[in-house]
């Protein structure tokens, strides 16, 4: 997602090809949000993404991010059957060696990966 988002961008947030085929699609239903959760308080500030599958028409996911703390809330709207709702309860600074630890987890369970569908792998960006 952009750091200022702008207008009617659509993005592709989340690809597997057959025979597991999902195609999730992101666009910013909203900004400057106010949103309050006990783990970091509240932002003025926050920006609403709403996540969907072109293939269920009406059902959409709502993912809540607040500027230096990041997804905050889930929620949901319209016809979806999961109604899933998560609330951040937890909010944990790592140093710069857990970070590290961190980092090398994700970019090894990448290599383990479905498929990359249209987007390259993770990589190491430089400090």
């Amino acid at each position: 997602m952009y750091a200022d988002p702008e207008g009617d961008l659509e993005l592709l947030s989340g690809f597997v090809p057959p025979p597991w085929f999902w195609e999730d699609r992101a666009r910013v239903a909203d900004v400057g949000v106010r949103d309050c959760v006990s783990a970091v308080g509240c932002s003025g500030d926050a920006i609403v993404i709403e996540e969907f599958e072109p293939r269920f028409r009406g059902a959409f996911q709502l993912k809540y991010y607040a500027p230096g703390v990041g997804n905050t809330r889930v929620g949901w709207r319209g016809d979806d059957e999961e109604q899933e709702e998560m609330v951040l309860t937890e909010f944990t600074h790592l140093d710069a060696d857990a970070m590290a630890k961190v980092r090398a987890q994700v970019l090894e369970q990448e290599e383990r990966g479905l498929s990359y569908g249209r987007t390259e792998p993770a990589a190491q960006l430089s400090p």
